[in-house]
């Protein structure tokens, strides 16, 4: 056994190349008994297993900087670095996150989970290296999948101006989360291992190209790579490589190729039974995303001048049927955030009404197109973001706890929360009826059916009188917390403590009708959502008292001023003192309530 006896980078050094090989074996088979328990990421780390290998060997970390571009491919490096305990723990509460993570190791150069940024960051260091008279080289590996980001064009513009010394290695596994399309991901098809390239996308740039290799073979990896350690100018490496490689039912699974639950090793079935605690397994209740996905199929279908965008995200709204059912009327354009939002432009100038579909975390990145291209044109084009709040177990960049606060301050902005897939369903519906008039954002939290979305016994105290007499005050929720309003509802109650309980679905603009006369009923207030505390629905309720002349006494639960770590919401709601508990303390504490 060669990988238990790697603790460092320099382990690895004193091997020869047939024991390069045994310990690829090795970690392949580390790599799929461990991601058969936690889950996780199996198909792109099992692409990658000879590359880290390889640059391990040759180069100097963290000397010489790698940096991972989007991230999730870092398990081996991970492995190779002294963490290789920490696989126990991946994408667990309190684990070892799925992503690079500088604090960490210093082998993770940054913290990162969002595509298309190494090479921007490899330069910076390339243009430090040069000021300061550093030698060490920065390394780049990125995906095709992340380079048709918009930013990693914008990098090598300058690169190839510059003539740093830095190398990119272009890991071509012709896939992003789902088959990669478009013209660059074509390009790349048509090269080919062993046959002489007439480099026609770097080469102009001033970018030397070398490849493409296979990226599985050690000996051709460790022979190239040497050849560049003391290069001079930017250099691409472009290697070919197969996601999931090593494990049949992950090379033929396009889903589990990215991304899996715990699974048995041996046929890949998903797990669906709890076997260790702390292991987030196959939930046996449907995620809201499925039955918002198949709503969203069943109204691009049924109008047709309903086209739907997303960038790289199907999954996240289950809109694989979407795009097999009506595939003239699908657009992914890749990891390409900008783009698809200006593209919803043209669409809606076009006469067509556009559905654009995101991972909320990565909406982020298309924030100027939004305030520029759609708001001030008041173009009605209507957004789903998924996944708001709190995302799990993959990184802190997958939360996205900053969605109201950037969204809300948005003129010409609609901004709307349903309570559950019904209501979100039910706002589809009539949208696709009767269409927008303005730029318009649904969002949905992350979660199961039975995790996030009120049951009909809590749905009962949702439609009880909230001006009731014996109410004491009032807790104001949006989606992502309804849940654990509820049960503070009835904690509450088993104090003799009467709160009514409203779900807030329009966020933006408020319902200032219903507003003044929750403020003329009520000076005691809860606000709760997932969401950073400044700028958040809180903040807009605090903001619309104080402009009316009201002076309530407001509690705010939110996510704070803090990037919260990846783990589950029972696991960050107690550690961050948002838990059902310590909300109820504070709530007593501050109103000096008694327990009876």
């Amino acid at each position: 056994m060669f990988l238990e006896r790697i603790h460092k980078p320099k382990d690895l050094k004193s091997l020869t190349l047939y024991q390069l090989k045994d310990l690829a074996n090795e970690v392949r088979e580390y790599l799929i008994d461990s991601q058969a328990r936690t889950g996780g990421h199996i198909g792109p780390n099992l692409g990658v297993v000879e590359l880290t290998i390889a640059l391990h060997y040759i180069f100097d970390s963290p000397h010489d900087r790698i940096i991972w571009d989007v991230g999730h491919q870092c398990y081996v490096h991970k492995m190779l670095t002294g963490r290789l305990d920490a696989m126990r723990t991946m994408r667990q509460n309190a684990g070892s996150p799925g992503f690079p993570a500088k604090d960490e190791s210093n082998h993770d150069v940054l913290d990162s989970s969002h595509g298309g940024s190494s090479l921007s960051v490899a330069l910076g260091i390339a243009l430090a290296n040069r000021q300061n008279n550093v030698n060490n080289l920065p390394i780049a590996v990125i995906g095709d999948g992340a380079l048709v980001e918009g930013m990693v064009h914008e990098a090598l513009n300058q690169i190839g101006n510059e003539k740093i010394r830095m190398l990119i290695i272009l890991n071509d596994n012709g896939r992003a989360i789902d088959a990669n399309i478009g013209a660059i991901p074509n390009y790349l098809s048509q090269l080919h291992i062993g046959e002489k390239v007439n480099d026609k996308m770097f080469t102009p740039l001033g970018i030397e190209y070398i490849g493409p290799l296979d990226g599985h073979n050690l000996k051709t990896l460790i022979i190239n790579l040497k050849k560049l350690k003391n290069i001079t100018k930017p250099t691409v490496l472009h290697i070919k490589t197969k996601k999931g490689m090593g494990l049949p039912y992950a090379e033929k699974d396009p889903i589990q190729l990215h991304f899996s639950f715990p699974f048995k090793k041996e046929t890949g079935e998903l797990i669906t039974e709890p076997i260790e605690k702390n292991i987030f397994y196959k939930p046996k209740s449907k995620f809201n995303a499925v039955m918002i996905g198949q709503k969203i199929t069943e109204i691009t279908k049924k109008n047709k001048d309903i086209v739907i965008i997303t960038p790289a995200t199907r999954g996240a709204l289950e809109l694989h049927n979407c795009f097999k059912e009506v595939p003239e009327r699908c657009f992914d354009v890749g990891m390409a955030e900008q783009h698809a939002v200006t593209l919803a432009a043209g669409l809606s100038v076009g006469g067509m009404k556009p559905i654009v579909c995101f991972q909320s975390t990565f909406f982020q990145r298309a924030f100027d197109q939004l305030v520029h291209d759609i708001c001030v044109n008041k173009l009605p084009v209507l957004f789903i973001l998924a996944r708001s709040g709190l995302a799990g177990l993959d990184h802190a960049t997958h939360h996205a706890p900053l969605d109201l606060s950037y969204l809300s301050c948005v003129p010409n902005l609609k901004i709307f929360f349903p309570i559950d897939h019904i209501e979100f369903n039910i706002f589809l519906e009539n949208i696709s009826k009767k269409w927008i008039d303005s730029p318009t954002i649904l969002l949905f939290p992350y979660g199961t059916i039975d995790t996030v979305e009120p049951n009909n016994e809590e749905k009962i105290l949702l439609s009880e009188d909230i001006f009731d007499k014996n109410n004491v005050g009032i807790i104001l929720s949006t989606a992502g917390r309804i849940k654990s309003a509820l049960k503070i509802k009835k904690m509450l109650s088993k104090h003799k403590i009467n709160f009514a309980i409203l779900n807030i679905s329009q966020i933006k603009p408020l319902n200032q009708e219903l507003f003044v006369k929750i403020l003329n009923r009520y000076q005691k207030i809860v606000t709760m959502e997932e969401n950073v505390i400044r700028g958040g629905f809180g903040s807009s309720i605090c903001e619309f008292a104080i402009d009316n002349g009201y002076k309530p006494e407001i509690i705010r639960v939110t996510l704070g001023d803090v990037f919260l770590e990846h783990g589950m919401r029972s696991y960050l709601y107690k550690k961050y003192n948002i838990d059902e508990n310590s909300i109820l303390e504070k709530i007593k504490n501050r109103w000096n309530f008694k327990s009876s």
